[in-house]
C-alpha cells in the first residue's frame, strides 16, 4: 500500500515546540520492534506471528521544505528548522509505503472467506501524538491517546472491492452504479433497512478499473477502513447519530451500518469506528 498523508498541525499549548513526535504502527511488525521482540507470538492477542517492513517513509516536508526524522521504534520525531510558537500552524507532508500483514495480530489483516478475501486497514497513516500539559509529548503507549481533528481520507481500490470505514461516503454517485445508487439514497431516507448489494453483485461504475472511495469525519484522529469483493451492503438513516450530532444529518445518514459477508462464523457488521 503507497499513502500520502498532508497534516496541518496547529499548536494550542503555551509552549514552543522544536519538533513533532508521530506514533506509527505499522513498525510493530519489523523484526527489531520492541513489540515484536517483548510479546509473545503464540496463545496471546496482540503476538506478532508474522514481519514486515513497517512503514517506509520516502519523503517528509514541514511547509513544503524537506525535513529530517528520527524514527525510534513505534515512533518518529519530526524536526522544525524553527520553533511552532503558541497559536502557531505547520504543515506535515509525507508520503510512505507499508504491507498490509496477512496476520495483523488482532490490529489488521487478510481475512479469507468462501465469497473472496476481507482486507482491515488499521494505522494506516502516520498519527500525531498528543502534546499535553501534564506530561509534555506523549510518545509511548498511545494508541487510544489520540489528537482529534478533522479526517478527509481518499482510498484507491480495485474498482471490484467495496469501501467502508471511519467518516461519511462523500462522493457515492462517483463509485456506484446508477442502479445501487438509487437504493443508496433510498437508504439515506429509508428508517428500515435497505439491501444496497447483494453477495457478487455488480456495484461498480461501470468501465472502471479502480475507484477512489472519499470518507470524511469532522471529529476523529485516527479510523480503521476495510475493503472487500466479498462484501453485501444493507443501510439505513441513523436517527441515533444525527440526534448526538446536530448540523451533520446529511453525513450521518450516509453512513454505513451494516457492510457483512456471507459466512456464518463471522455474520457481523464490518462498521466503521
Amino acid at each position: 500500500m503507497k499513502g500520502r498523508l498532508i497534516l496541518t498541525y496547529t499548536n494550542n499549548s503555551p509552549d514552543s515546540l522544536s519538533y513533532l513526535w508521530f506514533t506509527n504502527i505499522q513498525n510493530r511488525y519489523r523484526k527489531d520492534s520492541r513489540e515484536a521482540i517483548m510479546t509473545q507470538p503464540k496463545f496471546s492477542r496482540f503476538g506478532i506471528v508474522e514481519n514486515t517492513e513497517g512503514l517506509v517513509i520516502e519523503e517528509l516536508s514541514i511547509n513544503k521544505t524537506a525535513a529530517t526524522w528520527l524514527k525510534h521504534d513505534n515512533y518518529f520525531r519530526v524536526n522544525l528548522d524553527k520553533a511552532l510558537m503558541p497559536g502557531k500552524q505547520v504543515q506535515v507532508e509525507l508520503t510512505y509505503r507499508q504491507t498490509l500483514p496477512i496476520n495483523g495480530s488482532d490490529y489488521m489483516g487478510i481475512l479469507k472467506t468462501p465469497n473472496g478475501q476481507v482486507f482491515q486497514y488499521t494505522a494506516i497513516f502516520p498519527r500525531v501524538c498528543v502534546y499535553d500539559d501534564l506530561n509534555g509529548w506523549s510518545a509511548w503507549h498511545t494508541q487510544y491517546y489520540v489528537e482529534c481533528g478533522s479526517m478527509d481520507m481518499h482510498f484507491t481500490a480495485p474498482a471490484n472491492m467495496l469501501v467502508n470505514g471511519t467518516g461519511a461516503l462523500m462522493n457515492p454517485e462517483e463509485v456506484l452504479r446508477p442502479s445501487v445508487l438509487k437504493r443508496y439514497r433510498d437508504a439515506v431516507k429509508s428508517d428500515s433497512i435497505i439491501k444496497i448489494r447483494n453477495a457478487g453483485e455488480p456495484f461498480a461504475r461501470e468501465g472502471a478499473n479502480t475507484l477512489t472511495w472519499h470518507f470524511f469525519e469532522p471529529r476523529a484522529g485516527d479510523g480503521i477502513w476495510a475493503a472487500s469483493a466479498a462484501y453485501k451492503w444493507e443501510d439505513a438513516r441513523s436517527p441515533e447519530i444525527r440526534k448526538n450530532r446536530p448540523g451533520h444529518d446529511a453525513l450521518s445518514s450516509r453512513q454505513p451500518v451494516r457492510l457483512g459477508y456471507d459466512w456464518p462464523q463471522h455474520a457481523g457488521n464490518a462498521q466503521s469506528i
